[in-house]
């Protein structure tokens, strides 16, 4: 349909995001359909390619590419580096950082680029990541229902003076007191 409304050829590409050669076939024939697609392998590309763009979007691909001789931690800062330097604002900078991480997953890489992150970057603050805030408020209840289930074990207290107690909504308490052991 494309072909014939725009009167353009039409070609198809698979992007291959993994570390290893593809195995995987380009073309299929039976006997009413040839299917043919290009394949290319980002594993194969220089980072070079990737980083020396001036859209951050690209910049981050470089994570997926083929760092030749290069250490990953020095390819990782600056591949960071132009990020900051090529996005604008903060909000696009947290997601072109967040797209970063979830790609460095799949070279195994994230524990690297997060280390590298906290000491290269100004911006990342840990105490600001969305990951790190949702850690911390799942250990917040975590120890507020451990305090709960402690006051409902140890003491007498009403249900509303626990709350006031630990700090949480009656309704908190009353749930916890439903499901403790």
């Amino acid at each position: 349909m494309l072909a014939r409304k725009y009167q353009l050829p039409v070609e198809q590409y698979v992007i291959f995001l993994g570390s290893q050669k593809p195995r995987m076939s380009t073309q299929l024939e039976q006997k009413t359909l040839s299917y043919h697609f290009s394949l290319i392998n980002l594993s194969t590309i220089d980072y070079r390619l990737f980083v020396n763009s001036v859209k951050p979007e690209e910049v981050i691909l470089g994570i997926l590419a083929n760092f030749a001789k290069k250490k990953p931690n020095e390819v990782i800062k600056h591949i960071i580096n132009r990020i900051e330097e090529t996005a604008r604002g903060d909000f696009a900078l947290k997601k072109y950082y967040q797209q970063l991480r979830v790609l460095s997953q799949l070279r195994q890489l994230e524990t690297l680029t997060d280390s590298i992150m906290l000491t290269v970057s100004e911006f990342f603050k840990e105490e600001k990541d969305p990951l790190y805030i949702r850690g911390a408020k799942k250990a917040e209840e975590v120890a507020q229902k451990e305090f709960v289930v402690s006051l409902l074990k140890n003491t007498d207290f009403s249900a509303s003076k626990i709350a006031q107690i630990v700090g949480v909504p009656e309704a908190f308490v009353e749930d916890v007191k439903g499901t403790k052991k």
